[in-house]
């Protein structure tokens, strides 16, 4: 993948115009040097004829600040620190008012059809990008209790978990163990597997040393500073043969993205199907549902062009089967087994 403004086998060939979005004011476009993430926020640009934006309560903010960085064949997919820094501080402020138990968990439900085709044996697992609750508590609470009896252990892998702990009340993991979902029946009030949380970047997993039977990440790549980075550490972390539990959303340009987040710095990182499309490619899919806007309830009713994929899949290099119930829908599109189409072919 090129950087921003650059095309070409080997990537050696400036564009002459780097974008459809947006060029006025930036930076970054104008010099020959490699891609620098470490420009001060207040000198991004982004302000010249620059249509639009909100909660930029910062110095020198700009909604085109982020655009400076796009690609048309990638998206948004890597911000300087200082965006991604802001976004973060924003986003923190947002959920320590939150007194909520969950993330848009019927969303999840219905995207991975209840978790029907994940297999039972999670063994060690890791969450990345948990924010202060965690996705994995949905996935224990529609999966019964045998599949809580076969997780070895839980490990959390989240930049804000450390402030989440300080400030969230509700925090799901402030007591050193996984609180079950409230109202689960049959569950335990806490899970007994032991918890572990690691306060740091998702894209500094693939430095981490131990692999992992079942890696889960669900909505996680817009709150990211590198994309690219982030997936290859999902990939590190997972073992030949180990389960990958994925949902994100892609977008066909970045500003189409304004129509679900809404035009203001939260959420920079928007990137294509085809990014998805390369992670996946060294994965067996089990189940994959990219058509969430036909079949799930609230991206219908809120009517704003939610796009994404909800996979379960193993990564290759494994030796044993795929070993999951109901797989009538195993890697199919509608229930009819069918490989998974690029972006190109009209996911």
């Amino acid at each position: 993948m090129c950087h921003p403004g650059w095309e070409g086998p080997s990537c050696e060939t400036k564009m002459t115009v780097a974008n459809p979005w947006y060029t006025d004011d930036c930076p970054v476009l104008k010099t020959d040097t490699v891609l620098d993430l470490n420009i001060p926020y207040e000198q991004l640009g982004g302000k010249s004829k620059c249509r639009g934006g909100s909660l930029f309560e910062k110095a020198g903010g700009s909604y085109c600040q982020y655009l400076c960085y796009s690609s048309q064949m990638y998206g948004t997919a890597i911000m300087p620190h200082a965006i991604w820094q802001y976004a973060q501080e924003r986003e923190g402020r947002v959920w320590a008012k939150n007194t909520g138990v969950g993330d848009r968990l019927e969303d999840h439900y219905q995207g991975f059809r209840s978790y029907n085709c994940l297999p039972r044996v999670l063994g060690d697992v890791i969450e990345f990008g948990s924010g202060p609750w965690g996705q994995f508590r949905g996935v224990l609470a529609k999966s019964g209790m045998e599949t809580v009896q076969r997780v070895t252990s839980y490990t959390i892998f989240e930049p804000g978990a450390n402030d989440y702990i300080a400030r969230v009340p509700s925090c799901a993991y402030k007591t050193g163990k996984l609180q079950a979902l409230p109202g689960t029946p049959g569950h335990p009030a806490y899970y007994n597997f032991p918890t572990r949380v690691i306060s740091q970047r998702g894209e500094q997993g693939h430095g981490h040393a131990k692999q992992y039977d079942t890696v889960v990440s669900i909505n996680v790549i817009e709150h990211v500073q590198n994309a690219f980075e982030y997936l290859a550490s999902l990939h590190a972390a997972c073992k030949p043969g180990g389960l990958l539990i994925f949902h994100d959303r892609y977008y066909a340009f970045p500003e189409d993205g304004d129509k679900v987040l809404g035009r203001n710095p939260l959420h920079p990182i928007r990137v294509t199907a085809s990014v998805f499309d390369w992670f996946l490619k060294d994965f067996d899919l089990i189940f994959n549902n990219c058509h969430g806007h036909e079949n799930i309830g609230g991206w219908r009713h809120r009517n704003v062009e939610e796009r994404g994929y909800h996979v379960i899949a193993r990564k290759k290099g494994g030796t044993g089967p795929i070993n999951a119930p109901n797989c009538s829908c195993a890697a199919s599109l509608h229930g009819k087994p069918k490989k998974m189409r690029t972006s190109e072919e009209g996911v």
